[in-house]
């Protein structure tokens, strides 16, 4: 009943002879602007046996000269006809053929032209059929009296229309296309005059309602047979009021025999007389009733009922205009949406969901039909409630639509809402698809737990059907917009179970990878950064990747000034790591990979678990933050083989980044102590060789990264000198670690040995370090708890055997986490500054105190392995001196109270370092000692926090230097290679015709030769004193008999290390210091240096080498036997092998040696080599226009020579005994409480001189030169040098 379809009222032909609608005779027809016939007809089936002769007329106009207007069907064709004269006209077939027992809108237009041709114009159902010309018009004087519908004025039987027609319209203009179109779409049903507008409320368009309710339509209505405006056999025109009539008199018509107006009622009207279609709302709130059988007993409740229900009410909707607005007024989805819910859950099938799915495509394509489809959405097909207990087929049925056929409609997206769509979305996945229970952990009191519910695996399935329903809802518009997002990033924050976040977050990255220009902007403006941070704690690894994509993939489509704002306000980047490592105790590979990625911005689609594809020269450092955020990473990680290699992945990536783009190295070295997280990637004593060989990568990358600060950066030696004083800071710590760690270790084994049951044994309380110094000191226990702050022997000091650190790294981590509490609460009671000056004075020789600078920095174990430095590390020259106090080593010799240790002080008394703690003093602890029972502890004195001791040249600092001087020296070398005829050199055809002057001298090297000149000024002085200063050197070149004083290493550095570096750095001076034209008053006043300092420093540089080479002669003829025949043979003294063999190549250090001469002895017999006289030359012209500067060290340079020359004299007139070999005397020693292997560090002889850089009394140091040289030579000698003084003088 629902699906019948036609007008419930009609006129009705029968088909028999004489049966028509009888017109009125029509005055004049209408066609100056043409005319129209319309009106909706149904025909039924022809039974005739002929069906050639049977002609039935739709409608025929003719004068009684049969001249006028007709239609015929023939078949089921249409057949126009025009007829200018009796028995000659104009005939056209229409190409539709007309489906019997269907309704068809059939509009005949009739289109006149004065002075062109006119056409006939055929539509069918709103469209266009046929269009023919016609050539002559008819026009005629006569009436139209013969006009009649149905059947033809002869009324043959044969010419009878059988069937049905609607309402029959006329008018007296051609309708355009449009109008047509428009007064389809508004039914066979429709009998009104086109006047109101609201009849047609929900059928027709906007613009196509302006077509007919314009005004022009329904004054253009010329005639109208409505079949409701009926009176037995009379039909009423019903054309409106005030139209033109075109009949003779009166223009009713007759209905002859057997023509009715039929009225009928559909379920529709039904329906509407007992209250429309929300009379059937209550049926199903019954659903869950059983159904009565035959028998009359209550049956099962059958799952049928409600889905044959919803199909009927569908069908009501899809026929029924009057339906549509009653279930509009009555919001019917909403009524049925909360019925259903409340009945039983097996109502839910798969015909119920056919019913929905055809219903929406019908409003789909139903102009007015809008409103429905929304509520149709929001309260049947997208409410969970109702499909969360349904068979799985049947939601995987309703989803897959959703995302394929519904989304890609394009008047389902116009219709929709998106935002609501959007937050029904997540609303739904947070609430009912949930994989795990959000109650526990999120405390989200979920929904959709009263009945069976989908398995696991089918809700992860149904969720990517929903979840690509909303990607599909997203990209088809312009972008997200903020409120979606904001809906999708309320849901990563409120839930916090993986399996809930992982395919939500997932989205989130592919809407941020595809739609950067919607996302990125919302993303920024709703701080998604903040649900970022919140996933990066999740526990699986595979969010905390997912997460590090989303914002990789933001910060790669931000800009600089969006980046900026976002994340340098809060730092964020110093919180990646501590997020990364909350639930992970080792860095992944997986991990590495989209951080390597974010540090590059070169997002990957895909998750790359295994070695990601080398970087090439394309690659930059966008977020060189995440460099620091990676060694973070891995210096908290545990170790392990996936460890080892993330780390040797990263400073492979890091080297080929630096390697290839100048740009990358610029970055790092703009970055805040770049130093202190690539050092922290060193192993400081490798173990094996895959330590070794990672200490190498990172000292690589070191050498890249200081060439390029030395070469190309303006003040790049500053980067050279925070790196010495950084790496310096990093050594002491690790040896400070190490020896508490081993102090501990002895201290509990003590405990265990002394313990007198296994209740004992199982604990021993631990007060201080000190107790543990104290105990270490003591081999067996004893009555007087007393405190031995003494020096750890010299052995100790230099350095740690590979067996001591194999034992050192096998600690357990309860001995490292006790060793690091107790550095933690010793850096807390470190006292005021000046407290700490006044503790930091050591005895010298015959005990007073050492002066030691004031400004020295105390840094505790925070301050080292801090990632931020509040301040630039201090230089080189500058040395911290602090004084620290060793507990007392572990084989050291217990010393008694009262006796003196080597710096004067009594062993019960504290060091100056060492602070009284809390309890009794020493002398009262003696009687509250450790009994023989219980053993207990009183509170000893607290350790003294870890401070960094004097610089020291450690091995690292050593391959620093020697791989920053062998790519200066290659520098260097290619510019020796590229002259034309320089001095030792063969000249090549090709080179060019630039001298070395020249290459020194461009203006693209001026930033190299600056810094590489900072750098030869900060490295002279310290060198000359670790090769044992210039005046013990002089000395000893002067002196009688060849001694040399016992030199020890200074700085860390041996003797033969020293004047290798010396050697080294004494031939890029000849080149960048002596060949250069920098101005160096400028380069003093930027290191705040007096005036002349450099060329002085210089000068000390040039003497000292050429000191040593005075020696090497003297050794060399001292060693000839035909020299001293009278002579006995001596030992050859350790010193000097090491001042020769410093200069000399050999197997280990060939390569540092290449780009420097062979042998700086060209003629043993000369005092002064050719090469020194040059250099002594190249200072006193440096800048011989500084008078002053320059007379100075003309006077200087006489001194020194003339020194030389005495001793040369003497030499001659009194030839020198054999050389004695020298016996190594002991040297008082600061105490240093650092770590046991640099208490050999900075010992100096008493009359040693140490040059700090800043050279404030440099001429009173040269002037002393030659005082201490002449306090060296003999008695005999004294008055000659002294004559030969006044003379110079």
């Amino acid at each position: 009943m629902p699906q019948r379809h036609g007008p419930d009222e009609f006129f009705s032909f029968p088909g028999k002879k004489g049966s028509a609608v009888s017109l009125p005779p029509i005055k004049l027809f209408p066609y100056q602007n043409g005319w129209t016939f319309s009106t909706w007809i149904r025909l039924d089936p022809v039974t005739g046996a002929n069906i050639e002769r049977e002609k039935p007329y739709l409608y025929c106009f003719h004068t009684a000269k049969e001249v006028g207007y007709s239609a015929h069907f023939v078949g089921s064709t249409l057949v126009v006809t025009v007829m200018k004269i009796k028995g000659k006209g104009f005939q056209h077939c229409v190409n539709f053929e007309f489906q019997p027992r269907k309704w068809h809108l059939v509009t005949i237009v009739h289109t006149y032209n004065r002075w062109s041709k006119s056409f006939i114009d055929v539509y069918v159902d709103g469209q266009k059929v046929s269009n023919v010309e016609m050539s002559w018009l008819v026009n005629t004087p006569d009436p139209f009296n013969k006009c009649f519908l149905g059947s033809t004025p002869d009324h043959h039987e044969e010419n009878a229309f059988c069937g049905q027609m609607s309402t029959i319209y006329m008018f007296n203009e051609a309708l355009t296309p449009n109008v047509i179109s428009a007064m389809f779409k508004l039914g066979p049903a429709y009998k009104s005059q086109f006047k109101f507008e609201n009849e047609c409320h929900t059928l027709v368009s906007e613009s196509e309602r302006r077509f007919l309710y314009d005004g022009k339509l329904t004054n253009s209505v010329v005639c109208m047979y409505n079949p409701i405006a009926c009176d037995s056999q009379l039909c009423l025109e019903s054309s409106p009021k005030g139209n033109m009539s075109i009949f003779v008199h009166t223009p009713h018509a007759l209905m002859v025999n057997g023509v009715k107006a039929i009225v009928t009622y559909s379920i529709h009207s039904t329906l509407h007389s007992i209250g429309g279609i929300q009379s059937i709302f209550p049926l199903f709130g019954q659903l869950d009733m059983g159904q009565e059988s035959s028998l009359g007993a209550a049956d099962r409740m059958d799952p049928t009922v409600c889905s044959a229900l919803m199909g009927l009410t569908c069908d009501l909707l899809e026929n029924s205009l009057t339906i549509q607005q009653q279930f509009l007024q009555n919001k019917g989805f909403l009524v049925i949406s909360y019925l259903l819910e409340r009945s039983v859950l097996h109502v839910m099938t798969d015909d119920l969901l056919l019913a929905f799915l055809k219903l929406t495509k019908y409003l789909v394509n139903l102009p007015t039909g809008g409103v429905l489809l929304k509520h149709l959405f929001d309260h049947i097909l997208f409410n969970p409630a109702l499909w969360i207990y349904a068979p799985v087929e049947v939601q995987e049925q309703l989803y897959k639509y959703l995302a394929s056929e519904f989304i890609q409609d394009a008047n389902i997206y116009n219709n929709i809402r998106r935002v609501s769509a959007v937050l029904q979305t997540m609303h739904t996945l947070k609430y009912y698809y949930w994989v795990v229970n959000p109650k526990d952990r999120s405390g989200i009191i979920p929904k959709g737990t009263e009945g069976k519910r989908p398995s696991k695996d089918e809700i992860i399935q149904l969720r990517i059907h929903m979840l690509n329903y909303l990607k599909q809802l997203i990209f088809k518009g312009q972008g997200i917009l903020e409120d979606e997002l904001q809906s999708i990033l309320n849901y990563l924050t409120t839930l916090h179970e993986d399996e809930n976040l992982h395919d939500v977050l997932h989205l989130m990255v592919r809407l941020m990878a595809e739609h950067p220009s919607s996302m990125v902007p919302a993303f920024d403006l709703k701080h998604g950064i903040r649900t970022v941070f919140k996933l990066l704690a999740s526990a699986n690894e595979m969010i905390r990747v997912k997460s590090l994509k989303l914002f990789g993939y933001f910060l790669m489509r931000s800009t600089h000034k969006r980046k900026t704002d976002s994340l340098n306000q809060h730092n964020l980047f110093s919180l990646l790591a501590e997020r990364l490592s909350l639930h992970s105790s080792s860095v992944s590979l997986t991990t590495y990979n989209v951080l390597f990625e974010l540090l590059v911005e070169r997002m990957a689609n895909v998750v790359v678990t295994g070695i990601h594809p080398e970087p090439d020269s394309t690659f930059k450092l966008e977020n060189p933050a995440i460099l620091k955020v990676v060694a973070t990473l891995i210096r908290q990680s545990q170790p392990s083989e996936q460890l080892l290699q993330v780390k040797k992945l990263f400073l492979s990536d890091l080297t080929i980044l630096c390697s290839h783009n100048k740009d990358n190295r610029r970055v790092i070295l703009q970055m805040s102590v770049w130093q202190d997280w690539l050092f922290s990637l060193v192993h400081m004593y490798p173990r094996n060789q895959e330590e070794h060989r990672i200490t190498e990568m990172v000292m690589t990358l070191f050498r890249i990264l200081l060439h390029h600060a030395i070469k190309l950066e303006y003040g790049g030696w500053r980067v050279w000198i925070d790196t010495l004083a950084i790496l310096h800071s990093k050594i002491s710590y690790e040896d400070f670690r190490r020896h508490m760690t081993k102090v501990y270790q002895h201290y509990q084994q003590q405990q265990l040995d002394a313990s007198a049951s296994r209740e004992d044994q199982a604990y021993h309380p631990v007060n201080t370090v000190s107790a543990a110094s104290h105990a270490a000191s003591q081999p067996e226990p004893v009555q007087d708890s007393t405190v031995t702050i003494t020096e750890l022997p010299h052995s100790q000091s230099e350095g740690t055997t590979d067996e001591s650190l194999t034992a050192d790294d096998d600690v357990p981590v309860e001995v490292v986490d006790f060793v690091n509490e107790v550095i933690d609460n010793a850096v807390r009671k470190v006292e005021d500054s000046d407290t700490e000056a006044n503790h930091m004075n050591h005895m010298n020789h015959n005990g007073q105190l050492d002066g030691v600078s004031k400004d020295e920095t105390v840094k505790s174990k925070s301050e080292i392995s801090d990632d931020e430095h509040d301040e630039a590390p201090p230089s080189v020259n500058h040395t911290e001196a602090q004084s620290t106090v060793h507990p007392a080593p572990v084989n050291s010799v217990p010393t008694h109270q009262g006796r003196q240790n080597v710096h004067g002080q009594a062993s019960g008394t504290l060091g100056p370092d060492v602070q009284q703690g809390p309890g009794p003093t020493p002398q009262a602890q003696s009687g509250h000692g450790m009994g023989t029972g219980n053993k207990t502890f009183s509170s000893p004195p607290r350790a003294a926090p870890f401070r960094i001791p004097e610089f020291y040249w450690s091995h690292l600092h050593q391959k620093l230097l020697s791989d920053l001087m062998f790519v200066i020296e290659q520098d260097i070398q290619v510019w020796k290679s590229s002259c034309n005829g320089y001095a030792g050199f063969v000249a090549n055809p090709t080179q060019t015709t630039k001298t070395i002057i020249d290459y020194v001298n461009a203006t693209d090297n001026q930033i190299f030769v600056v810094n590489t000149i900072h750098m030869i000024s900060q490295l002279s002085d310290m060198l000359i004193m670790a090769c044992g200063g210039l005046l013990p050197l002089l000395a000893a070149a002067t002196s009688a008999n060849g001694n040399i004083e016992v030199m020890e290493p200074n700085y860390g550095l041996s003797v033969e290390q020293a004047v290798s570096f010396l050697d080294r750095i004494i031939g890029m001076a000849d080149i960048l210091v002596f060949a250069s034209s920098i101005h160096f008053p400028e380069l003093e006043q930027e290191k705040n240096m007096s005036a002349g300092g450099m060329l002085r420093q210089s000068l000390r540089l040039v003497c000292t080498t050429a000191v040593r080479n005075c020696l090497e002669c003297r050794h060399r003829m001292a060693s000839q036997p035909s020299s001293r025949p009278s002579s006995p043979s001596t030992p050859e003294s350790p010193v000097m092998q090491a001042l020769i063999g410093g200069v000399q190549p050999s197997t280990k250090n060939i390569v540092e040696h290449l780009g420097s001469q062979m042998n700086p002895i060209r003629d043993p017999e000369k005092l002064l080599q050719d090469m020194d006289i040059n250099r002594l030359k190249a200072c006193l012209y440096r800048d011989v226009e500084e008078t002053k500067h320059a007379q100075f060290l003309a006077l200087a340079t006489v001194y020194f020579s003339s020194v030389l020359m005495v001793s040369k004299y003497r030499d001659i007139l009194e030839p020198p005994s054999p050389a004695v070999t020298p016996i190594k005397r002991p040297v008082p020693r600061r105490s240093v409480i650092h770590s046991p292997t640099s208490q050999s560090r900075d010992n100096f002889p008493a009359n040693t001189q140490v040059y700090n850089g800043h050279d404030e009394d440099g001429d009173e140091a040269t002037a002393t030169a030659t005082a201490t040289a002449t306090a060296t030579a003999t008695p005999d000698t004294t008055a000659t040098k002294r004559r030969v003084n006044r003379q110079m003088l």
